[in-house]
């Protein structure tokens, strides 16, 4: 009987520790670029008595960037120029940049897909010409942050009042609760 036993109170331990670490919480409370202002924050949140930690998290960033193909008619481009900068339906600042005896225009960029695909279609509809004609190109960034971490706490309450306290800290007014698995997004505090 107790060769069965022992086994079964194994897997019921394993049970509760992972609903235990499912339902733990931090407290976000600053995020840095840069390795050095990690040890002054862990400090001011020691400080205040609570235990820290520190999360490295990267993150994948997409940009649409709009520009039109080179061209030489310098005249054309700059009259498209005036021409999108002035239009009311669309909110851009195109700028004109020369390469050797071309120029380009360059539209900006959109961080959403469909944005930037309505407004390649808008552009290539408003050229109505075959001087110039616009596309999208896709950039990505990898972006690496450090997230200084309180906690962990057990309950919501326990955690709502440690934000409480930790908010009063001046470098730490915009800290949020987040659960132990999810510290690359905002949730609702």
């Amino acid at each position: 009987m107790l060769r069965f036993l022992f086994p079964l109170i194994l897997i019921l331990i394993a049970q509760n520790k992972s609903w235990a670490d499912q339902n733990t919480l931090y407290i976000q409370a600053a995020a840095c670029l840069k390795q050095k202002c990690v040890e002054t924050y862990r400090q001011q949140i020691e400080g205040l008595g609570f235990n820290s930690q520190v999360k490295y998290t990267q993150q994948t960033k997409e940009s649409f960037n709009i520009v039109s193909n080179p061209t030489k008619n310098i005249k054309a481009a700059q009259a498209y120029l005036t021409t999108i900068n002035t239009d009311k339906r669309v909110r851009v600042s195109a700028k004109m940049h020369d390469i050797a005896d071309l120029v380009y225009l360059d539209l900006g960029h959109q961080s959403n897909r469909k944005q930037a695909e309505w407004l390649v279609n808008f552009a290539n509809y408003l050229a109505n010409t075959n001087t110039l004609s616009f596309k999208i190109k896709q950039h990505i960034t990898q972006v690496f942050s450090i997230k200084i971490l309180a906690g962990p706490f057990k309950t919501v309450e326990e955690a709502q009042k440690a934000l409480f306290q930790i908010r009063q800290h001046p470098s730490f007014s915009s800290a949020f609760i987040t659960p132990q698995n999810d510290t690359n997004s905002r949730p609702a505090t």
